[in-house]
Parts: C-alpha cells; sequence; structure tokens
C-alpha cells in the first residue's frame, strides 16, 4: 500500500461516518418537524372548538337571562356557569 492511500482511508471512513450520522439526525428532525406540526394543528382546532363553545353558551345564556328560562339556567349552573342579569335601563 502506499502511502497516499492508507492515509486517505481513515478519512473516507471517518466522512462516512458524518454522512450517515448527518442523515439520520435529518430523518429525526423531519420527524420531530411532523410531530410539532401535528400538534400545531390540534392546538389550533381546539381554539376553534372554544370559541364556538364560547358562543354557544353566551347564546344560551342570553335566551334564559331574556326568557327566564330556569331550565337554562340550571344546565348552565350545572356547568358551573352563572349569571348575573344587568339592572334594566331606564
Amino acid at each position: 500500500m502506499n502511502k497516499t492511500f492508507s492515509a486517505t482511508l481513515p478519512l473516507t471512513f471517518l466522512a462516512l461516518i458524518l454522512f450517515v450520522t448527518n442523515l439520520s439526525l435529518a430523518i429525526t428532525n423531519r420527524a420531530a418537524q411532523r410531530e410539532l406540526v401535528s400538534h400545531q394543528e390540534a392546538v389550533a382546532q381546539g381554539q376553534a372548538v372554544l370559541q364556538i363553545d364560547q358562543a354557544v353558551v353566551r347564546i344560551i345564556a342570553e335566551a334564559a337571562v331574556k326568557h327566564k328560562d330556569t331550565q337554562l339556567r340550571s344546565l348552565l349552573a350545572a356547568e358551573g356557569i352563572t349569571l348575573q342579569e344587568q339592572p334594566a335601563k331606564k
């Protein structure tokens, strides 16, 4: 063997090891990114559902107050929502 070949062989193996390591990290990173995107989508959906829930509760509360509906008030109270009527304007 000549000196050039014996000197480049360890460097070739090192380059190969670094390439495989880089490839492995890139694959792991992509998987982590996909998982993060999935979590972000779940959070966004949760926020949309929360807005809808709040709107439904507000509509039920307004109906309970407007129609003096004790059953709706009881339903809201069972879920921990208390209503405070505003004094009538003169």
